[in-house]
């Protein structure tokens, strides 16, 4: 048996282990950056638990409960990590976005991405540039997503990407490739024995949002640059977010203010080189000193919406004004999101109990200068009852 102390983002976990001193010399590899050195600095808090990852019993326990059994022991690393990946994803403190992190002195880009959209492979090509390594699978934010916390698990990448990337050799995990550990993935610490690795801060400020699309480009170039406005950089966090039904609200607010003031991009990796450098030259941009005009996004709009028709205090809505008026909807009863676009915004606003939907329709035939979107007042406000954002009993059916 070893054991280890590791530090997952601020929650202290005890990992004891059993099993062949092979498979030990990898873990004692590839858990070297998680080994727990901070002792309840940078504000986090100081909780700990204890995993129990048996081979003999083919069995992984946190605390009292099993939460892995039966597996072969070429799964055995896999659970493993599953299960850390977990613990940092469900954090109770930071909103956690699955999305790699990398870094300069002046801040932080974080790549969300769904499994086969590129984002490893994104962060380890920056990585080989020259970036400075923060996370390959969270964004750990905290509260306004004033800073993003390292979560420096290894790279994990299909063997083909490892050696594109040129990521298999000094500073690769030894043996973390071996078929009796691991069957699809390789395990890389990025640039273990390097300068930049001992440098790579704990937290940074995250100054830009950027998803990675494979194959998405019709020039099939990664120079190939999709800016993004607010709402749709803060719908893309949602769809990569870890947390956002067990911290609600604030975990909302918190990706809310991450897309309101760094600037989204979707850029294409087909060309891997080019999309290296267009991040960097995104990036110097929006990190110039001074806030250029990247930066220059006015704060979001927060609705009121402790009452009237709407769902209590559980619906939060968000507009940003240059965003072509649509509003972004977060219900915490639900946990669901929705986006809105400018005439059921329109509707939306309108339904504070005051008002009939003969009202609202005539009133959005002024604002709209037409009869058409008149005439589907009625429709869009059934369809918001459906979505939960309108209680039907507080809106006037008559007139």
């Amino acid at each position: 048996m070893r054991c280890w102390q590791l530090d997952i983002l601020g929650i202290g976990v005890d990992l004891d282990v059993r099993a062949a001193p092979a498979l030990l010399d990898v873990l004692d590899d590839t858990l070297a950056d998680l080994l727990d050195r901070r002792a309840g600095s940078d504000g986090l808090p100081s909780v700990r638990r204890r995993l129990v990852l048996d081979l003999d019993a083919s069995t992984l326990t946190d605390g009292d409960k099993v939460v892995a059994t039966g597996f072969a022991p070429e799964d055995a690393q896999e659970w493993l990590w599953w299960h850390l990946n977990r613990i940092g994803a469900t954090h109770p403190s930071l909103t956690t976005v699955h999305a790699g992190v990398v870094a300069t002195d002046r801040g932080a880009v974080v790549i969300p991405g769904s499994a086969g959209a590129g984002k490893s492979t994104l962060t380890a090509a920056l990585v080989g540039a020259g970036w400075r390594y923060l996370s390959d699978e969270l964004a750990a934010l905290s509260r306004g997503a004033a800073l993003v916390h390292a979560y420096r698990r290894p790279l994990s990448l299909h063997p083909t990407s490892a050696r594109l990337l040129r990521l298999d050799g000094p500073g690769a995990s030894e043996g973390h490739d071996r078929p009796e550990f691991v069957a699809s993935r390789r395990l890389v610490r990025p640039g273990a024995d390097t300068t930049t690795h001992r440098a790579a801060p704990r937290s940074a400020v995250p100054v830009m949002v950027v998803f990675p699309r494979f194959g998405g480009s019709e020039r099939g170039t990664g120079r190939d640059v999709e800016p993004l406005g607010p709402a749709d950089t803060l719908l893309g966090l949602i769809a990569n977010g870890s947390n956002l039904a067990i911290n609600g609200q604030r975990a909302f607010s918190t990706l809310a203010a991450l897309a309101g003031r760094a600037p989204g991009f979707v850029v294409d990796t087909t060309d891997l080189p080019g999309a290296v450098e267009a991040v960097t030259e995104l990036a110097a941009r929006a990190q110039a000193p001074g806030g250029p005009e990247l930066m220059a996004r006015p704060s979001a709009s927060v609705v009121e919406v402790r009452r009237g028709p709407l769902r209590c205090s559980e619906v939060q809505a968000l507009a940003w004004p240059q965003d072509r008026g649509d509003l972004v909807l977060f219900d915490a009863a639900t946990g669901l999101t929705h986006r809105l676009n400018g005439p059921a915004a329109e509707v939306w606003l309108r339904c504070d109990g005051s008002r009939s939907v003969g009202q609202i329709a005539g009133e959005l035939g002024e604002h709209f200068h037409g009869a058409d979107v008149a005439l589907q007042a009625g429709s869009v406000i059934d369809r918001l009852v459906e979505l939960g954002a309108v209680e039907l009993d507080h809106v006037h059916r008559s007139g």
